[in-house]
């Protein structure tokens, strides 16, 4: 998660579901959040993420226009942040765009001026990781459920943890101590082109249910806007069927209706769940 990215399409989908899956406008069964982001800073890198926000400062099509109707009060929340120019991931705290208690992991994932080559400069980044990842585990150990929001997903094969791009990746191994810690966990995973949006969301919830022998079904929600984004789920046994029934009705909702949120909770079996 970069500060550029803040307020752009994404987020407004990502914040909503959060704020649904927490039962945020509920009276009962709230769970508290705990929000870890994989904060890196990359003043280089080239790319269009962060700058769908168009949505915001100069609605066009029809589908687009509707999405204020989604959520009011957190289109125009951001829509004070991208316009005042305030686009950093503590503008989202300070704006408290989720519900009061809920925690932030802000500290920043970078290997920006560490040694690189050799076992030493490897050992390095990776104790400097691991410590990150402590802090982040001790910040939300009182939640009931943890998001975790990196630039990319889940990890892959060509970059390891300690690797420039590293910081862009959720490892499967730390995962590992918010599942064992019973919470519900919500992972970011960006979509790409490799093959069909739902074939990679269930190619993902396989990997997360082989990892987590035991832990109640992994399913998934696929948010269509801007970039591709889908929303990975690996809920506790206490919350699951809390969890998948939000997550139904918040797609039964304008946000499947109009074809902002694939309107299928995705799961390994078929499409659905429901």
């Amino acid at each position: 998660m970069q500060d550029k990215y803040v307020g752009d399409i994404g987020d407004f989908g990502k914040y909503a579901l959060l704020k649904t899956l927490c039962g945020q406008t509920e009276t009962r069964d709230r769970l508290s959040l705990g929000v870890v982001w994989y904060r890196t800073f990359f003043p280089d890198e080239k790319s269009d993420d962060g700058k769908h926000t168009r949505y915001l400062l100069n609605p066009g099509p029809r589908d687009i226009r509707e999405l204020k109707a989604c959520d009011p009060d957190l289109y125009d929340a951001l829509f004070g942040i991208v316009d005042g120019k305030r686009r950093a991931v503590r503008a989202i705290r300070e704006q408290r765009i989720l519900a009061h208690g809920t925690v932030y992991h802000e500290d920043l994932l970078s290997f920006d001026e560490m040694p690189f080559s050799g076992k030493r400069a490897r050992d390095a980044r990776l104790a400097h990781r691991q410590e990150w990842l402590d802090s982040a585990v001790k910040a939300t150990r009182d939640c009931a459920v943890v998001f975790l929001d990196p630039d990319n997903g889940l990890e892959v094969k060509s970059c390891p943890r300690y690797g420039k791009r590293g910081p862009k990746y959720v490892f499967f191994s730390e995962l590992t101590p918010f599942v064992e810690g019973g919470k519900s966990v919500i992972i970011y995973q960006h979509i790409d082109h490799s093959q069909p949006a739902k074939e990679q969301v269930k190619r993902r919830l396989s990997q997360l249910k082989d990892r987590f022998v035991g832990c109640a079904i992994p399913f998934g929600l696929l948010f269509h806007r801007g970039t591709a984004r889908a929303f990975l789920v690996i809920p506790s046994s206490h919350h699951a069927d809390t969890l998948i029934d939000r997550a139904t009705r918040f797609l039964s909702g304008r946000w499947g209706e109009l074809g902002h949120f694939d309107q299928d909770v995705i799961s390994l079996g078929s499409s659905s769940i429901r």
